[in-house]
């Protein structure tokens, strides 16, 4: 019948395209051919139907350790539980903000380490993010850090981030 004619070709017309939206970056490969390709900005782009796979990402993330204040967030865990360098321990509430490249070989490396967006934000943002705090508080005692030191430690833990991350 025309009808079951019409409504396959809409169906593989349909999903011949997808659309890309602001805030977000989208990994595409042709499963056919291998081609891949990045979309960092809002459009609509031509797929091969069925053989073809879209894997979007927020470009920006954030992952709280504890009070979020009302702000969007990515990813929500308690706060970080640290010991210091003399054995105290304390609870610190953390919140990381993260921005993906928008270099498209380097979004390409990092679909193919993480896979899914999911996965990038669970198997590095929080995991990298837990460990900085971690330990950076080894490098303070509890006294030091309960007495003032809190602005040391934010910079401390700011330059391990930023020259100690995946890159």
């Amino acid at each position: 019948s025309s009808f079951g004619i019409t409504g396959t070709l809409l169906g593989v017309l349909s999903s011949a395209y997808f659309q890309t939206e602001s805030g977000y970056t989208y990994h595409y490969q042709n499963t056919l051919t291998g081609k891949v390709d990045v979309f960092t900005e809002p459009g609509v782009h031509f797929k091969a139907p069925w053989f073809s796979r879209v894997t979007s990402y927020k470009q920006v993330m954030t992952v709280a350790f504890g009070s979020t204040d009302g702000i969007s967030i990515t990813r929500n865990r308690p706060a970080i539980t640290v010991r210091f360098a003399d054995t105290y321990t304390g609870q610190i509430p953390a919140t990381f903000r993260y921005k993906l490249p928008r270099n498209k070989e380097k979004i390409a490396t990092i679909h193919q380490d993480f896979r899914s967006f999911e996965n990038l934000v669970d198997a590095l943002l929080v995991k990298t993010s837990r460990d900085v705090v971690v330990n950076t508080a080894t490098q303070y005692t509890g006294e030091e850090f309960f007495q003032g030191g809190l602005n040391q430690f934010k910079a401390a833990l700011n330059d391990q981030l930023r020259n100690g991350l995946y890159q």
